[in-house]
């Protein structure tokens, strides 16, 4: 379960989902591909992961509290993804949001170890 979680937490493993993957030229002249829903798809496939692993590992006060975090964590990939737009919640940069989702996912994984070692 560890290395599942580690892996769903890798900081480097998201950041490479908002890097472009490819330049506008390549992704003009490479046919379109229904299941590529591009960085986006990805994270939030990531994060739909985490929710599932989150729900089947924990309940009760523990799944209240660890929810709390994963709906921070919602907000905050949410105006990441809104900071190229104009739109008032896009309004921070988006270096901060970034280092922001990196320390809550950190903050959520020693949470879950935490929960998980004081069984």
């Amino acid at each position: 379960m560890a290395n599942r979680v580690d892996n769903v937490f890798s900081v480097q493993r998201i950041r490479q989902s908002w890097l472009p993957q490819q330049t506008e030229a390549e992704t003009a002249s490479r046919p379109p591909q229904e299941d590529d829903g591009g960085p986006d798809a990805a994270i939030q496939s990531q994060f739909t992961q985490l929710c599932g692993l989150v729900r089947q590992r924990f309940t009760g006060d523990r799944l209240a509290v660890m929810n709390q975090l994963l709906a921070d964590l919602d907000d905050l990939l949410h105006r990441r993804r809104g900071a190229g737009a104009d739109r008032p919640e896009a309004a921070q940069n988006p270096a901060e949001i970034d280092a922001a989702v990196g320390a809550l996912l950190n903050q959520i994984e020693d949470l879950a170890e935490a929960f998980m070692l004081s069984k």
